[in-house]
């Protein structure tokens, strides 16, 4: 049998043991605790730290791309403002040049040419002048020089003699043209054609000859 006294002294080891098991339980449990928190505040605080760091070099680049950005700019309008310098200097300069050939323009100055230069009566060189010059002349080549295919077609007789008169040319040349007669003065003049008097007229010269050159039978020819 077991006596009473024992029986109390069981129940106080039991207990004991009891309260040795929560009181380890429970540290266990506040030093986990203390433990998770420390390391969720040593991460908090690390990612904090990246954050601030980041935004730190992110104002940095920004700063460096905003100063990059105005002294760009600052280049280009000093840039720019010179090239609209310069160009309006070009344009003035030009002005100048223009008014001063102007017989109409107050700062009209007499101009002296050299009548054995090249350029002596031409107009200036890579003008509109000069454009339109060439392309009249080139004009008026390739119509000549159908004038003399035309003679030659039309022509009676035998080399170098061959002559048509004026009547005929004249009938047969208004099919394509009207500018027979500025032809055949601007023909003569190259020494390419030959006719009597200083003008032909129509109806009047009908039957005077025109006759065509050598040179002029060799160009319609080529």
């Amino acid at each position: 049998m077991i006596s009473s006294r024992q029986r109390g002294t069981a129940r106080e080891a039991i207990a004991k043991f009891s309260n040795i098991a929560k009181e380890a339980e429970n540290s266990t449990k506040s030093f986990g605790s203390r433990s998770v928190t420390t390391l969720r505040g040593s991460a908090t605080d690390a990612i904090h730290k990246f954050n601030k760091t980041a935004t730190t070099n992110d104002e940095k680049i920004n700063n460096n791309d905003t100063t990059n950005s105005r002294e760009l700019n600052s280049v280009r309008r000093r840039g720019g403002a010179r090239d609209t310098i310069e160009r309006f200097n070009r344009v003035a300069e030009i002005n100048k040049e223009k008014l001063d050939k102007n017989p109409f323009s107050e700062t009209y100055s007499i101009q002296h040419f050299d009548k054995n230069a090249d350029d002596y009566g031409r107009p200036t060189r890579g003008s509109k002048t000069e454009a339109r010059g060439i392309k009249a002349g080139v004009y008026i080549s390739r119509e000549v020089l159908f004038l003399c295919e035309t003679i030659e077609a039309n022509a009676v007789g035998e080399h170098p003699n061959r002559v048509i008169k004026f009547g005929p040319l004249f009938y047969t040349y208004a099919h394509y043209s009207d500018k027979l007669v500025g032809m055949l003065l601007r023909a003569r003049k190259y020494k390419l054609v030959d006719f009597e008097g200083e003008m032909l007229y129509q109806g009047q010269d009908d039957d005077k000859f025109t006759s065509a050159s050598t040179s002029s039978l060799i160009l319609s020819i080529k």
